[in-house]
């Protein structure tokens, strides 16, 4: 039978992170689920070391796909997608976790208020430290506490909530589009504003998802991502979105955009100016 709620989860060569995402699913008191695990050109002798830690009937609830090459990550989420039929869809990126209860309040909120097409929680930012493959949380605060409702004009500036805090139906794909393969990151904010467009979210004001960030000492791909790459990619979503807007009922999308674009840039352009007089 199939799961009734697909886990994307996007993997490379982390399998101390990857380990703690998977036993933060096997935790939860909703078990209706199935792991999508894409092994995105990682080490399959490695990554199947790590799973043989599991118990056979867990490891009949990750299915893994092995890719022969380092794809985006949105055309590694698409994979999944296509892999499954299940009618709840979330993601899970292997350095993030949830609270036992994530998918369950989540899933009831949805069976009970049919008028959303998806929800999101509140989240826990957890700032953390990897030395000698040993994790030492620093830090744990909530990301963006007073956020209550989704609309199109407060997606504009910023993604409101993280990718792993969203469970959506599947059915939503139909209208909404699988996510954008071109984009290195940010992919999970373009279709999130797409998400919006065409569709209602609901907002749960518990924090039950969990986004890590890491100072890691040296290169690893433990690492976070580029943050110049997250720059870059900013920019070209907010004038592409500016010039389409032009052409559609949207200008004020476009608009809001390109504003706060512009001040965010100034806002980093005053930091690295404050730094540099510290």
């Amino acid at each position: 039978m199939e799961a009734k709620v697909a886990i994307i989860m996007r993997t490379k060569n982390r399998h101390i992170l990857l380990n703690r995402a998977i036993q933060s699913v096997i935790s939860q008191t909703y078990g209706n689920w199935e792991i999508q695990l894409i092994n995105n050109g990682g080490d399959i002798e490695q990554l199947q070391h790590l799973l043989n830690q599991f118990s056979p009937n867990i490891l009949r609830k990750i299915k893994v796909i092995h890719t022969k090459k380092d794809l985006y990550m949105e055309v590694a989420t698409n994979i999944g997608l296509a892999n499954s039929k299940a009618e709840y869809i979330t993601l899970l990126d292997d350095d993030d976790t949830w609270s036992p209860d994530f998918l369950k309040v989540c899933i009831k909120n949805l069976e009970e208020n049919k008028e959303f097409d998806g929800v999101v929680t509140l989240t826990y930012l957890i700032h953390e430290e990897i030395f000698n493959e040993s994790i030492t949380q620093k830090s744990k605060t909530i990301f963006n506490p007073k956020l209550k409702r989704v609309s199109l004009l407060k997606i504009a500036k910023g993604n409101l909530f993280t990718t792993n805090s969203f469970v959506y139906r599947r059915e939503a794909l139909n209208s909404v589009g699988k996510y954008r393969e071109d984009l290195p990151v940010l992919g999970d904010w373009e279709f999130n504003i797409r998400f919006i467009i065409k569709c209602n979210i609901g907002v749960i004001t518990e924090p039950l998802s969990h986004y890590h960030k890491r100072v890691v000492y040296g290169e690893s791909s433990y690492n976070n991502s580029n943050i110049q790459q997250h720059i870059q990619i900013d920019y070209k979503l907010r004038m592409e979105y500016f010039r389409k807007s032009f052409k559609s009922r949207y200008f004020i999308l476009g608009f809001t955009m390109l504003v706060f674009g512009f001040v965010n840039s100034l806002k980093r352009s005053v930091k690295k100016l404050i730094k540099r007089s510290n």
